[in-house]
C-alpha cells in the first residue's frame, strides 16, 4: 500500500531570489519555483551532483522586511529544469521565519514531486 499511498506536502509556489554556493562555485540571480519547510527547487541550467553540499541564501524580502535566510542543504534532485535542494540545517530564527512565510502562502499539493 505504501507505493500507492499519496503523501500530502505543504508547498508554496513562490519565486524568491536565491544564491547557491557549492563545490562547483556560486550561482547567483536564481529564482525558486517552490519552497517548503524541507527544501526548495531552483530553476537553473546548471547541474550539480546529487548529494553535493550547498549553502543557500534565500531572500524572502519581497514578502516582508526580513533579512535573507542562510540555510545549509544538499542537492536532492536534478532535472532538466533545475535542482531540488533539501535543507540540512537552519538557525532557529531562520526556521521560524521560513515557517511563518510558508504559513502565509500555504498551498497544499497532493502527491507528485
Amino acid at each position: 500500500m505504501a507505493g500507492n499511498e499519496k503523501r500530502r506536502r505543504v508547498r508554496i509556489q513562490y519565486q524568491a531570489d536565491v544564491t547557491v554556493i557549492g563545490p562547483n562555485g556560486t550561482l547567483t540571480n536564481l529564482h525558486t519555483r517552490d519552497i517548503n519547510l524541507r527544501g526548495l527547487f531552483i530553476e537553473t541550467q546548471e547541474k550539480w551532483n546529487k548529494g553535493a553540499p550547498v549553502d543557500i541564501i534565500l531572500d524572502l524580502s519581497g514578502d516582508s522586511n526580513e533579512k535573507p535566510l542562510s540555510i545549509k542543504g544538499e542537492i536532492a534532485r536534478v532535472t532538466p529544469d533545475g535542482m531540488g535542494i533539501a535543507f540540512s540545517a537552519l538557525e532557529m530564527d531562520d526556521f521560524f521565519n521560513l515557517q511563518q512565510f510558508v504559513s502565509r502562502h500555504r498551498k497544499t499539493i497532493e502527491g507528485g514531486s
